[in-house]
């Protein structure tokens, strides 16, 4: 009998452990370093001194199209870069460079 209290205790602790939560933030910060060797080596990517970046959400399990979520842009002068948005869920996330190779 209190075996099975126990197992019942650890059943009812695990399921609401588990519990999701609706919304969070997913935040990538980062920094382009050697940008000027980058911008030698790939020219047609970059505009003048500068590149942008894109954080896309991947969809599971489908052929949808990649959403976009954040952008911003990089520069020889400032090289570091933060880009963030809300998420309701886990999920399989891609820093893209516009005209990237």
């Amino acid at each position: 009998m209190q075996i099975t209290k126990w197992i019942v205790a650890l059943i009812v602790i695990a399921f609401a452990s588990c519990k999701q939560k609706d919304t969070g933030k997913l935040t990538v910060i980062g920094e382009i370093k050697n940008i000027e060797a980058a911008m030698a080596q790939f020219p047609g990517v970059f505009k003048s001194d500068s590149i942008q970046l894109f954080l896309y959400e991947v969809p599971f399990g489908s052929d949808a199209t990649p959403i976009k979520l954040d952008s911003v842009v990089v520069t020889g002068k400032n090289n570091k870069y933060s880009l963030s948005s809300q998420v309701k869920t886990q999920g399989l996330y891609d820093v893209m460079i516009a005209n990237g190779p």
